[in-house]
């Protein structure tokens, strides 16, 4: 996945969710209290990384997906994320700049890149993988792999990840290291399953 992925948690964390989201999407706003929850439940356990799946009927997702990479810049994706998921119907130029502000961001910086399109490409290429998955709609989520779309509840989420922490405790008794861990999960991914990326 990108280097320059937001993400959240320990970068060898047990589990890893991959969430392609748009901040414009009632139902990703929805899912998002739940991914709370579970960072809270599952501590350092959980890796959380955010790709962008602006849809093209959100008139406003995908230059909310380009600000949020503009405060990923400065450090402060997470704060600006979930701003943006509290103000799902406010999404206007005028509007991410006043998020921005109230994070106290670089104003300039944050200006010169929406202004410019700086990171349109980095949107896009997330946009390009999803097509390329078979992914059509947001919420999607990959839990070390496996495909769960929509905003499932809590449990759901919790049921996948507990048979995850297993597999992974699984590998690293097996001798795998932990810097391994993700990539030998994404292989031996247990059949039958869904579409998964191919990193």
């Amino acid at each position: 996945m990108p280097e320059d992925a937001p993400s959240s948690g320990p970068k060898h964390a047990k589990v890893t969710i991959v969430v392609w989201s748009d901040f414009e999407c009632h139902y990703c706003g929805y899912v998002n209290s739940t991914l709370a929850k579970l960072k809270e439940k599952y501590g350092e356990d959980v890796r959380v990384v955010f790709r962008h799946l602006p849809m093209l009927f959100h008139p406003n997702a995908r230059l909310a997906a380009e600000a949020s990479m503009a405060a990923h810049e400065q450090g402060r994706f997470w704060e600006y994320h979930d701003q943006l998921f509290a103000h799902q119907r406010a999404l206007d130029r005028t509007s991410l700049e006043r998020y921005a502000q109230e994070l106290n961001l670089d104003m300039g910086r944050f200006r010169a890149a929406l202004d410019s399109g700086k990171f349109r490409s980095r949107v896009e290429a997330d946009m390009n993988e999803a097509e390329a998955v078979g992914i059509h709609g947001t919420p999607t989520f990959f839990i070390n792999g496996y495909m769960l779309e929509g905003a499932h509840p809590f449990d759901s989420f919790g049921e996948v990840i507990d048979a995850e922490l297993a597999r992974a405790d699984q590998a690293l008794r097996g001798g795998v290291k932990r810097e391994n861990l993700y990539h030998h999960l994404l292989e031996n991914l247990p059949a039958p399953t869904s579409k998964r990326p191919g990193w």
